[in-house]
């Protein structure tokens, strides 16, 4: 039977790695004299209802301080639907209609302008039974800032 022989280079490698252990543990405490501050303010989020229940927060942006989003209603009595987009005064709770499109139109795109007037591509499409084919009409649109439509302009 032979009998394994450590060599001494191995045995002082192994003795420094186990040295650097002990060492390496006992340097991980932390001292009591290390008390963390604590901040003088916290982020405290406020939150606020919007009495609509038709918002899609898919299409919503805040411009200038305002809320703006887009809200869908649909009339099951007269089987026709809307779209509309809306403003969200932060600063006073209130809402005011700005945009309105026409029934079986819809919103692609809107943006703000810096007057406060909304310009939105919106689209309507018509499945054509015989062939079996949709057509898209894009209609860019300009609302003032009252909420009448201001132009119109087919961009098919």
């Amino acid at each position: 039977m032979q009998r394994k022989i450590i060599r001494p280079r191995l045995k002082i490698a192994a003795a420094l790695m186990l040295s650097a252990l002990l060492f390496g543990a006992t340097g991980c405490g932390g001292s009591k004299d290390d008390v963390q501050e604590t901040p003088e303010w916290a982020y405290v989020p406020e939150y606020i209802n919007i009495d609509n229940n038709d918002i899609s927060w898919y299409q919503a942006a805040v411009i200038g301080g305002d809320l703006y989003y887009e809200a869908y209603k649909y009339d099951e009595e007269t089987q026709t639907d809307s779209e509309t987009l809306n403003k969200y005064s932060v600063a006073d709770g209130s809402t005011v209609q700005v945009a309105e499109v026409e029934d079986d139109n819809y919103m692609n795109s809107w943006t703000v302008g810096p007057d406060g007037s909304v310009i939105a591509l919106t689209y309507h499409s018509d499945f054509d039974e015989t062939t079996h084919q949709y057509t898209t009409e894009y209609i860019l649109n300009k609302f003032g800032t009252d909420g009448e439509k201001v132009f119109s302009h087919d961009v098919t």
